[in-house]
């Protein structure tokens, strides 16, 4: 079940409980393993020994309706079963998925701690909503989210009442 949720697009579940849409159903339709992922970039280089496969320029990862956008990602995967141990965006990172952008100048994706931790001017948003520090650590299993302000500086949240008619 684990992986099932933890798949290459967990990167997307950096929207904290504030966020009103259920991230339940996010996870289960993103985990299917009938989903394809499709990975564009203007180089790829594959090291066997090192057991990391690097997506190099422009790089587009999209699986059902989440794309993310970085300049490089890497994924390193464990030896024999091909299983992913750590996924590393960098450069520009934006994950898209309908209204959701969550954006940074990192993400990480620590598969067997089932976390992912965005850092460099880190931000989500959610329609009008907002939420932005240096560092986003987002503890999957355990639905909860850590928001670190740079050195000297602050969180920023920025949260909109919902309009009468319109669904929380």
């Amino acid at each position: 079940m684990k992986h099932l949720y933890l798949s290459l697009f967990l990167l997307i579940f950096l929207l904290t409980s504030a966020f009103a849409a259920p991230v339940s159903e996010t996870l289960s339709s993103l985990g299917k393993q009938s989903l394809p992922i499709k990975i564009v970039s203007d180089r790829l280089e594959a090291d066997d020994m090192a057991r990391k496969v690097k997506f190099i320029g422009h790089v587009v990862v999209r699986r059902g309706d989440v794309t993310l956008y970085a300049q490089e990602v890497l994924v390193t995967y464990l030896q024999g079963k091909g299983d992913v141990e750590e996924i590393v965006a960098s450069g520009e990172v934006r994950i898209i998925q309908n209204e959701r952008i969550a954006t940074a100048e990192r993400a990480t994706l620590y598969q067997k701690e089932a976390k992912i931790v965005l850092t460099g001017s880190a931000r989500l948003l959610q329609g009008k909503d907002s939420i932005t520090g240096e560092e986003i650590t987002v503890l999957i299993n355990e639905e909860k989210s850590i928001i670190k302000a740079e050195k000297g500086g602050r969180v920023q949240a920025i949260f909109h009442p919902s309009e009468s008619g319109e669904k929380p």
